[in-house]
């Protein structure tokens, strides 16, 4: 037995030094950082993703429109009660002459083919790739276009980004 307030020879002292905690302390403080940072890159990834989302509905909307007034022309052209296809008035798509433009919000509700300030919306461009004329002629395959531009906030400082988003369909139409 040795003195006493001395310890054994070959027995250690148990705990951590200070130098230990130390270290576990900053290893933590990167670790917590890192997944901080990796919260605010998920969260602005997010937003872009929505941002997408949202322009992809408001194409595939549109199209969806396109190929319910292809269906009407081509049940009309078919038609067998009729002799002579009548024309249908209120189409807004098919036997369009040239593209044409329109706006939507951020919810995808239309607002007109005119905005002051398009950066704030989405912008709608619809191409038809010739389109026939109704000649009481059965079966037109067109394909559609449609491409849905925004700018997106992006970064600190807020700068705008350009996206698109581009669809075709072949829609069947008389």
């Amino acid at each position: 037995m040795g003195r006493r307030g001395k310890q054994p020879s070959g027995r250690t002292e148990a705990g951590f030094s200070m130098i230990e905690m130390l270290m576990v302390a900053v290893i933590m403080a990167v670790g917590i950082m890192g997944v901080s940072m990796m919260q605010v890159m998920a969260l602005k990834a997010m937003r872009g993703s929505r941002s997408v989302t949202s322009g992809a509905q408001v194409a595939s909307r549109i199209l969806d429109q396109v190929e319910e007034e292809g269906r009407l022309t081509w049940l009309n052209t078919t038609d067998s009660g009729q002799t002579v296809p009548t024309a249908l008035t209120g189409l807004q798509y098919i036997n369009l002459a040239a593209a044409i433009t329109q706006y939507y919000d951020s919810n995808g509700s239309y607002l007109g083919t005119s905005s002051a300030n398009p950066h704030n919306f989405y912008t709608v461009g619809l191409t038809p790739a010739a389109v026939p004329a109704a000649t009481g002629t059965v079966g037109g395959m067109t394909d559609f276009t449609v491409v849905v531009s925004w700018a997106d906030s992006v970064g600190a400082n807020a700068r705008k980004v350009q996206r698109n988003v581009t669809l075709v369909r072949r829609i069947v139409h008389g």
